[in-house]
């Protein structure tokens, strides 16, 4: 799988995932959910997507990583209490760490992106070598 592949992947899941969770009270399969952590899921999900043919795969699953790693950090070190805008379980301090850790892996990796998509500035085939 690379970097585009994923990113399409993770994108949709966000948004998915952010949507079921306005319909399902408090939680959502092991996590808990509030509506401002929905609504940024879904935000974060659209922001992938469009991320997509624009050519900022990598740098925006860079960022992504980072701030979900901060996430991570926070939610553990202070027992759920994200700044005082929602609560997390071990399962989300564990899902954050996991989509840290691959938007990381695949933001950082520097294999071409199987040209699908268009580099704005020359309207070809976007790579990254």
């Amino acid at each position: 799988m690379n970097a585009f592949s994923f990113t399409k992947v993770f994108g949709w899941a966000f948004v998915i995932f952010g949507i079921a969770g306005l319909f399902t009270g408090n939680k959502l399969i092991v996590f808990e959910v509030n509506t401002l952590q929905n609504i940024v899921h879904i935000a974060t999900g659209v922001a992938v997507l469009v991320a997509l043919p624009r050519g900022a795969v990598h740098l925006f699953l860079q960022i992504i990583g980072g701030v979900y790693a901060c996430i991570a950090v926070v939610g553990l070190a202070s027992y759920g209490d994200i700044l005082g805008l929602f609560q997390v379980n071990t399962a989300d301090n564990f899902l954050y760490i996991v989509v840290a850790i691959a938007c990381l892996y695949f933001g950082l990796a520097k294999k071409k992106c199987s040209g699908h998509v268009v580099n704005n500035k020359t309207r070809k085939p976007f790579t990254e070598e």
